[in-house]
């Protein structure tokens, strides 16, 4: 089956900023905690005002951001990708959106989570894969949070 080439384009998914450490094992816990890392994860699309058709999102995730970090894995990593929509001014706002949310973003989740099984399989307690997310949560909390900023102004 011939794959039919998407409207949407990658111009460049980079990664800007990582900070990844073990931390260490200790008397109460006596293995890493790797499967259950609590993740925080925030992203903004930005249009490009000269080409309508060009979008950037940046993407943070951190895992394990406790005050009290547990055993295992600490990261914190900053990622930015940039696409571009072919067709964008027939097209309506519901899938410019489509694209951007449900095809970009986690084109980008997935890119950081790339990064993480290379980076993670040099350290003491193996590879971690970051699990699939939620997007449809992931979204509505953004919404969420937008709109209580708004409200505030």
């Amino acid at each position: 089956m011939l794959a039919k080439k998407s409207e949407l384009n990658i111009v460049s998914l980079l990664i800007f900023g990582c900070n990844f450490s073990a931390i260490p094992i200790n008397s109460e816990i006596k293995m890493p905690i790797i499967d259950n890392i609590d993740l925080d994860i925030d992203f903004n699309i930005l249009t490009n005002k000269s080409d309508k058709s060009r979008f950037k999102i940046i993407l943070s995730i951190t895992g394990n951001n406790a005050q009290v970090k547990l055993p295992g894995y600490f990261f914190s990593i900053m990622s930015e990708g940039v696409f571009k929509i072919d067709g964008i001014d027939s097209m309506k706002k519901e899938q410019i959106d489509g694209f951007l949310k449900l095809s970009a973003l986690p084109i980008l989740i997935n890119h950081i989570r790339s990064y993480l099984i290379n980076i993670s399989s040099y350290y003491p307690y193996g590879k971690y894969v970051l699990p699939a997310v939620d997007l449809t949560d992931l979204l509505n909390s953004k919404s969420k949070l937008m709109l209580k900023k708004q409200s505030k102004k």
